[in-house]
């Protein structure tokens, strides 16, 4: 279980033990309001999560296709140095 599961899992049992038990237990409107939302703060948390992957995975790629270009062009750059040195060897 995550660590913010396990707190509110205390902070119900500590509720319960207060109170008396189950049956000394007041269910507001507010509770069986939030129970009903429960479910789509659930499936929004997820979707959240999963963009946020996809952002990070989406990064990840785009940076290796720009490794992957800088050592494309320093071996341009290399061949062009290695040229101009010949050419250069040449005239003089």
């Amino acid at each position: 279980m995550r660590e913010e599961t396990l707190v509110v899992h205390q902070q119900i049992s500590d509720e319960m033990a207060a109170v008396g038990g189950i049956e000394g237990v007041v269910i507001s409107k507010n509770m069986i309001h939030a129970t009903r939302n429960t479910n789509s703060h659930y499936k929004e948390a997820v979707e959240d999560k999963k963009r946020s992957h996809t952002s990070n995975e989406h990064g990840a790629a785009k940076r290796k296709m720009n490794v992957l270009a800088i050592k494309e062009l320093e071996a341009k750059k290399f061949k062009l140095m290695k040229e101009a040195e010949r050419e250069s060897e040449i005239i003089d």
